[in-house]
């Protein structure tokens, strides 16, 4: 079951008819059907009425930031009558292009046009309760909400508890869609309202009243005042505030720079301080996404050679890595039957396990080499590998093989996998901590092991075999007790990092260990040395010891860090340069693997990140399922690419 809410007054009655008639005449019943003409028709209605949605809830959103500060009196009731002030015919004028447009891609199939949508439904996701009982049910009068300290644990800790349960709610709504789908118990748009309550695992009622109970009941005692925490009982509604901290989640969603200012007025939602600095969050530019192939299996990379500069025309290739030991080849949007490299006998695979990575050299144009960086079969140690492209440009050589480097692994986990090619030509190879739980070894610190390392190597070279270490290296003195690969330290599981390919600068996704993702920067001018700080710090706080743990002058903080949420593990991604998108030159993106994911951005200007932007509504909107993010990734012209695990890949493109 959902859990209780507050009875709605009639103008939220009102509101939710309201919101229900925007959907329901455009998904009246019909069969589920997939023609050329019909899922045109069905994607446009995805997308504007997700637009009318997002404007409605900016709309909205407005009005309980100024009603909070007390200019409405400060009740939800106010915004639902407001008919002109916050922009009311912003969201009547998104209503009728969703019927214009509807009316324009739905011409092909006009026995289809007003009926059914059954992809719709993330629409009506977004209006669900967390957006209508919440918003339109909570009294967001300021003394009632939590004051005190805004960095409290009763309050950091209620927020994070109702964010699980708001992905709970998702989550199981999702799920029900799909087997719905899938067995053709749902053929309706309509039948999509029996997913809105359905809860057959007990996850809603653990996440969103035992827990997030258990949350209020003991970490809210004695906080002033005490009315805003009153003792839990699952058999009464979730106190308002309650509410009010779902709620900014959803404004947050809506990308609506109002309610991110909201947040930080108001109270302290878990995320972090950069994002309520003064001018930190910049106005939305709507980007789309579009699906390249979901015909992939555990996807988890994607590399492209460097774009040969003697053929400006030349076909996109994609090389998608695929766990199991497989890189699997899509040229110009088809992806091919057989594989470009298959390896998976050497591989271990599973878990974070596995064909982790590839990169290409600089000069692949004119020798054909490529890395890949993988588990060993047997014993599960790090192995990166060179190979060399066949005669078949479609194909590798199996017989060009040759180890590289080998560094063990001591536990399952933590192997960072990724390699990058830096703008000095040398290649970077990223390993994690070694593993088990909060570096059991210290391991990242140690200055005598690889693990816990930023490496970089002369792949060109040979005076270490395969490879040579670079004289521009920070440790290559031979008295200095630090191994001469390292380039930098301190990093926990760099499981993806990359080069701003314009500025040179390197961008490092570092998995937190259960607080703090963070993102780590260095500039392009560097010469090599930081230290990151694990496991002495996660991110910027101490994690051993985990007070008064003092890292001076000794370490590098990371240029942003977001707190752990139900599992988050960061995905750093790339700073766009592609040519489809000029106004998100220099915005880096990246994602997290936390069901379900997000895309986000930030710029790096001064050394600080700023304009910080939630993406996810609008690659959604396009349809992009983001369940599972594993990786980001870039082709030779800029263009940036979303991995998903499910077995999806689609590209960012500009919106229509």
């Amino acid at each position: 079951m959902w859990p209780e809410v507050p009875a709605r007054p009639r103008t939220a009655r009102m509101l939710s008819l309201f919101l229900a008639s925007l959907v329901i005449p455009l998904v009246q019943a019909s069969a589920f059907q997939q023609s050329p003409s019909q899922q045109k028709c069905i994607n446009a209605l995805n997308k504007n009425l997700a637009k009318v949605a997002k404007t409605m809830g900016k709309h909205v959103c407005k009005c309980i930031k100024l009603g909070a500060k007390g200019a409405l009196g400060g009740t939800i009731e106010d915004c639902a009558n407001d008919t002109g002030t916050f922009g009311a015919d912003k969201v009547a004028n998104a209503k009728q292009k969703t019927i214009d447009k509807q009316n324009a891609k739905c011409s092909e199939a006009p026995e289809f046009g007003a009926t059914n949508a059954a992809n719709v439904n993330d629409v009506a996701m977004t209006l669900e309760l967390d957006l209508i009982h919440g918003l339109l049910g909570a009294n967001l009068d300021p003394a009632i909400l939590p004051s005190g300290d805004p960095g409290s644990r009763c309050q950091r800790d209620v927020a994070r508890a109702a964010k699980k349960c708001q992905d709970a709610k998702l989550k199981a709504f999702n799920r029900c869609k799909k087997s719905g789908l899938e067995d053709g118990s749902i053929t309706e748009a309509s039948g999509l309202e029996a997913c809105m309550g359905a809860d057959p695992k007990g996850k809603i009622q653990k996440a969103c009243v035992d827990q997030l109970g258990e949350k209020i009941s003991k970490k809210c005692v004695g906080v002033d005042p005490v009315s805003a925490f009153p003792p839990y009982d699952p058999n009464q509604a979730l106190p308002v505030f309650v509410d009010a901290l779902v709620q900014c989640n959803v404004c947050r969603a809506l990308n609506d720079a109002d309610a991110l200012e909201r947040d930080c007025d108001l109270f302290d939602d878990g995320l972090p301080n950069q994002s309520c600095e003064e001018g930190s969050v910049s106005m939305e530019l709507a980007i789309d996404a579009k699906l390249v192939s979901d015909q992939l299996s555990l996807p988890v990379g994607l590399a492209a050679p460097p774009l040969d500069p003697n053929d400006p025309n030349a076909p996109v290739r994609l090389f998608v890595v695929e766990q199991a030991g497989r890189i699997r080849l899509i040229e110009d949007g088809t992806l091919l039957a057989t594989p470009f490299l298959s390896i998976t006998g050497l591989v271990l695979s599973g878990g974070e396990r596995g064909l982790l990575s590839m990169a290409f050299h600089p000069d692949y144009a004119t020798n054909g080499l490529f890395f890949v960086n993988y588990t060993r079969a047997g014993d599960g140690d790090t192995v990166v590998a060179r190979y060399q492209v066949s005669g078949d440009p479609d194909l590798a050589d199996l017989n060009s093989a040759a180890v590289v480097i080998t560094v063990a692994q001591p536990f399952a986990n933590h192997n960072g996998g990724n390699l990058a090619f830096g703008p000095d030509g040398l290649l970077y190879i990223g390993l994690g901590d070694g593993g088990a739980g909060g570096d059991p070894f210290n391991q990242a610190q140690d200055d005598t092991t690889l693990l816990g390392k930023m490496l970089r190597i002369d792949v060109d070279a040979t005076d270490q075999g395969n490879y040579g270490i670079p004289p521009s290296n920070p440790f290559t003195d031979p008295n200095d007790g630090v191994l001469d690969e390292i380039w930098a330290k301190g990093l926990r599981n760099p499981w993806r990092y990359s080069f701003d390919r314009s500025m040179g600068d390197l961008y490092i996704g570092d998995v937190g260990q259960g607080d703090w993702e963070e993102i780590d920067f260095q500039p392009a001018a560097s010469t090599g040395g930081e230290n990151w700080g694990w496991r002495l710090l996660e991110g910027s706080s101490c994690f051993n010891p985990a007070t008064n743990c003092d890292p001076g002058m000794l370490t590098t903080l990371p240029v942003y860090e977001y707190p752990n949420i139900g599992g988050s593990a960061v995905i750093g991604g790339f700073v766009y340069r592609g040519a489809a998108i000029p106004e998100l030159q220099g915005t880096y993106f990246y994602s997290d693997n936390k069901f379900p994911s997000f895309v986000r951005t930030f710029e790096v200007v001064g050394g600080a990140a700023q304009n910080h932007t939630d993406r996810t509504a609008d690659l959604q909107d396009a349809g992009a399922s983001l369940d599972f993010v594993t990786s980001m990734g870039e082709d030779s012209r800029g263009e940036l690419y979303i991995v998903d695990g499910d077995g999806e890949l689609y590209k960012i493109i500009p919106e229509p």
